[in-house]
């Protein structure tokens, strides 16, 4: 099973089913569609909670530029593409999923978008 950290503040939307994606940094061994993951809040200094066990239903690499562009796999996604992938990962704009990227990983950033 693999793990995949979840924000305190995404916890409750994890849990009742209204945010079903996330964001994460490339893996050495990447998630593919039908891999068993637990869904888990991190909390700095205590212990994870488990918010959700499920399935990988979607798996695809992201790549975001340090001028914001972002691509899904090959292709380079529109404003209002950017938009809505933000959203779908609980942000209300791309500009806030950008700066998260960026004070998290740093950009340019290389991940996955993963769907259960």
């Amino acid at each position: 099973m693999k793990m995949v950290p979840i924000e305190e503040r995404f916890a409750e939307a994890v849990e009742n089913g209204s945010k079903r994606s996330a964001v994460l940094k490339l893996r050495p061994k990447p998630f593919e569609v039908g891999d068993e993951i637990r869904m888990h809040a991190k909390k700095e200094g205590k212990k994870r909670r488990t918010l959700l066990e499920g399935t990988c239903t979607q798996a695809r690499d992201i790549s975001v530029k340090k001028n914001g562009t972002v691509r899904m796999g090959s292709l380079s996604l529109t404003n209002i593409a950017a938009y809505e992938l933000a959203k779908s990962v609980g942000f209300a704009r791309h500009v806030d999923l950008l700066r998260w990227l960026d004070d998290t990983y740093g950009l340019p950033f290389e991940g996955q978008i993963i769907r259960w």
